[in-house]
C-alpha cells in the first residue's frame, strides 16, 4: 500500500520529525516501526527500527524479523552532497512462501535463522547546471544458518556466509530535448558454504565424510550508456546499451552486449502508447541483494526481474493507456519474455564429489488491463485484469530436475481479476471493498527431483478496509478484513520469494487463504 508520506508536502522546513506505525492482525501477527528524522540546513538524518512477527502461517511455521537502520545526508557545497547508510536485519522463521500446492511444494521442517548487515556510501557532485556526478558504494556481509529434518534419520545443517561488495558510479547530463547517461558497476561476491549431513542412531554416516564444503567467488562488471530524445511533444525515444563482463571461478567468463531501445508515443487524443525491447542478465548476486543506479526502467517498462542468478533474458513489451475523461481512465499492457540460464551443479553421490552445468530455455508471459473511474468527488471504481504463463521449456526428468528448477515450477498459469469501490468522505473516513477472483492451475516438481504433481484452484476473496485520516496530516488509523468470507483458496505468489531459492528467501504473502482481521494506526509528528 502506498505509504502515509505520499500525501506529506513537498517542501519541508527545518526540525524534528518521528512516525509511530503499529499494526496487528490474527495469528498472532503484529509489527510496529518507529522513525526519528531530522532536517537542519545542509544537514538530514533518520534513525527508524522495525519489528514484525508472526506465528502459524502454516501448523508450527512462524515468521520474525527486526530491521534497524541509520542514515545520515550532509550537503558539503550547494553542488556536492554525501549520503552514509548502515543497517542490520535478522530474520527467524520457516519456509513462509506461499504456494499453490503448500503439502507438496513447501518445506515444513526447515528452520532458518539469516543476519544481513550493509553499510553503504553515496556521493552527489554537480560538475555544472547540466552534468552531475554519482558515486555510490554498498558493503554487505550475510550470515545465514539452516537446518532441514525433513528425512526423520538425517538432520540437513546448512551454514552459508556471504561477503558482498558493490561499487558503481554515473554521469548524468539533461538539456532541453536530450538527455544522457553513464556509467560503470562492479558486484562480487565470495561465498562460503558448509552443508553438514547428521545421520541420527542406529544410522551413520555411509560416505568418508558427510560435511561438504565449499567456496566461490564471482563478480560481474558492467558498462552502460542510456540516451534520452524528445523529438517532438508527441515522440520521445530512448536507447542504451551495457556490456557486461563476468567472470566465475568454475565457468568459463562471459562477455556480451545487451541493447536497449523505446518508444513512447502521446497524440493530442489524451493516450500514451509505449513499446519497448531489451535483452538483460541478472547480476551475480541474489536479487533482494543488488543495488544499482543503472536505470531498472526502459520507457516505464520494468528491466530488473527477479530471475535466478546470471539469467540472460530478451524482453518486448507494448502498453497503451487512454484517458477518457478527467474521471475515466483505462489502458492496456503485454510483455513477453525469453529466458536462458545456466545451473551449476554438485554430484555429491560420487567421490570426490564434481561439478557440471546444464542450460535451461523457459518464457515468461504477461497481459494486463484495467479501468479507473471516479464517478464523483466521493466515489471511485476501479477493475482489472492480469494474466501471467510461465514454462520451463526443457522437460526435466532426472533426479537434479529439482535444482534446475530451483522454485519447483516446471509451468504455471494464473488469472487474477480484482474489481473495487473506494468512497471518501471530508471528514477523513475511507472505506473499500474489493473482490477478486483467482485461477491458477501448475505443474510442479519436489525437492527430490522425482516426484511431480499438477494443481489448481480457483475462487474469489474478498477484503473490507474502513480508515480515517487524522486532521493536519497527524496520521491515520485502520481496520480491515481479509478473506472477509473465509474461502478456502491456495495460489503460488512468486513475489513472496526470490525464485533462486524459495525457502531461504520467502517473507509473509499479503494473500490469506482464511479470514483474518487486522487493524493498524500511524501517528506523525513534526
Amino acid at each position: 500500500d502506498l505509504s502515509y508520506n505520499e500525501y506529506n508536502p513537498l517542501f519541508m522546513r527545518n526540525g524534528m520529525a518521528l512516525q509511530l506505525d503499529v499494526s496487528v492482525a490474527d495469528n498472532d501477527t503484529w509489527s510496529n516501526d518507529a522513525i526519528v528524522a531530522g532536517l537542519f540546513d545542509n544537514l538530514a538524518f533518520s534513525v527508524g527500527q522495525f519489528h514484525t512477527e508472526t506465528e502459524n502461517l502454516r501448523e508450527d511455521i512462524n515468521y520474525e524479523q527486526d530491521i534497524i537502520n541509520g542514515f545520515v545526508q550532509f550537503s558539503l557545497t550547494e553542488g556536492t552532497s554525501v549520503q552514509l547508510e548502515a543497517s542490520e536485519s535478522e530474520e527467524d522463521k520457516g519456509d513462509a512462501s506461499q504456494r499453490l500446492i503448500p503439502e507438496f511444494s513447501n518445506n515444513d521442517t526447515i528452520k532458518i535463522t539469516n543476519e544481513v548487515s550493509t553499510i553503504r556510501a553515496g556521493l552527489s557532485h554537480s560538475l555544472n547546471n547540466d552534468t552531475t556526478v554519482l558515486l555510490n558504494s554498498v558493503r554487505r556481509e550475510q550470515d545465514f544458518f539452516s537446518t532441514d529434518s525433513t528425512n526423520p534419520f538425517v538432520i540437513v545443517e546448512t551454514d552459508i556466509d556471504r561477503s558482498i561488495d558493490l561499487y558503481e558510479a554515473q554521469v548524468t547530463n539533461k538539456q532541453e530535448k536530450l538527455a544522457w547517461l553513464a556509467g560503470i558497476s562492479r558486484q562480487a561476491e565470495e561465498r562460503e558454504s558448509v552443508l553438514d549431513a547428521i545421520y541420527l542412531p542406529p544410522l551413520s554416516c555411509p560416505l568418508p565424510s558427510c560435511v561438504i564444503a565449499t567456496q566461490e567467488d564471482v563478480n560481474q562488471l558492467r558498462l552502460y550508456g542510456y540516451l534520452y530524445y524528445e523529438a517532438s511533444p508527441m515522440l520521445s525515444l530512448t536507447g542504451g546499451i551495457t556490456h557486461l563482463r563476468e567472470k566465475r571461478e568454475a565457468d568459463d567468463d562471459v562477455e556480451k552486449i545487451y541493447p536497449k531501445l523505446g518508444l513512447r508515443v502521446e497524440p493530442e487524443t489524451g493516450g500514451v502508447f509505449r513499446l519497448a525491447a531489451f535483452r538483460n542478465r541478472v547480476s551475480v548476486l541474489r536479487t533482494s541483494f543488488y543495488e544499482t543506479l543503472e536505470p531498472t526502467q526502459i520507457t516505464s517498462f520494468n528491466q530488473l526481474y527477479d530471475d535466478i542468478d546470471q539469467t540472460d533474458s530478451w524482453n518486448y513489451a507494448a502498453s497503451y493507456d487512454q484517458r477518457f475523461s478527467k474521471n475515466f481512465q483505462a489502458g492496456i499492457s503485454t510483455l513477453h519474455r525469453e529466458l536462458e540460464t545456466t545451473i551449476d551443479i554438485q554430484e555429491t553421490s560420487s567421490i570426490p564429489p564434481t561439478r557440471s552445468s546444464e542450460d535451461l530455455e523457459y518464457d515468461d508471459k504477461y497481459a494486463n488491463l484495467w479501468l479507473n473511474w471516479a464517478p464523483s468527488s466521493h466515489w471511485a471504481l476501479g477493475l482489472s485484469y492480469s494474466y501471467n504463463r510461465y514454462n520451463l521449456e526443457k522437460e526435466l526428468t532426472s533426479s537434479r530436475s529439482s535444482i534446475l528448477a530451483p522454485d519447483g515450477i516446471l509451468k504455471l498459469e494464473s488469472h487474477k481479476l480484482p474489481a473495487s469501490i473506494s468512497y471518501f468522505h471530508s471528514s477523513g473516513l475511507i472505506g473499500k471493498l474489493t473482490t477478486t477472483y483467482y485461477d491458477q492451475k501448475g505443474k510442479f516438481i519436489d525437492r527430490t527431483g522425482f516426484n511431480i504433481l499438477q494443481g489448481e484452484d480457483h475462487g474469489f476473496i474478498t477484503d473490507l478496509t474502513f480508515s480515517y485520516r487524522f486532521t493536519k496530516r497527524r496520521g491515520s488509523v485502520s481496520l480491515g478484513i481479509k478473506n472477509l468470507f473465509d474461502e478456502t483458496l491456495n495460489q503460488e505468489d512468486r513475489n513472496s520469494y526470490d525464485a533462486t531459492d524459495p525457502a531461504s528467501s520467502a517473507s509473509p504473502s499479503s494473500f490469506t487463504s482464511e479470514r483474518a482481521v487486522f487493524g493498524k494506526i500511524s501517528l506523525n509528528f513534526r
